[in-house]
């Protein structure tokens, strides 16, 4: 069975793709950690009127430096008591053979 060549090496983070449920009033907030470093936050409106919100959340660790081998990924409401609905979401990365 052959294995990825890509699981331990540096990836380059370059964007979120959100779905989302469409919510009056609801931010989400995705964050995210390189390396476990600390969470660097970007806030997604989903007021868009209604059905589903699609959104891209362009260089999510917010700079440079975005090369990382553990992504970790928190999702939060800004809301107490509102229900978010998230469908989908994408990751896009460019891997490298960097180790």
């Amino acid at each position: 069975v052959s294995q990825s060549r890509y699981p331990v090496t540096y990836k380059d983070l370059w964007e979120y793709l959100v779905d989302a449920k469409s919510t009056n009033g609801a931010t989400l907030r995705i964050g995210t950690s390189l390396d476990d470093a600390d969470y660097n936050y970007n806030d997604v409106s989903l007021t868009a009127g209604t059905g589903n919100t699609i959104t891209a959340v362009n260089n999510p660790n917010g700079g440079a430096g975005t090369f990382g081998k553990l992504i970790r990924i928190r999702f939060e409401n800004s809301e107490i008591d509102k229900d978010l609905t998230i469908n989908n979401i994408g990751i896009v990365y460019k891997p490298t053979d960097a180790r």
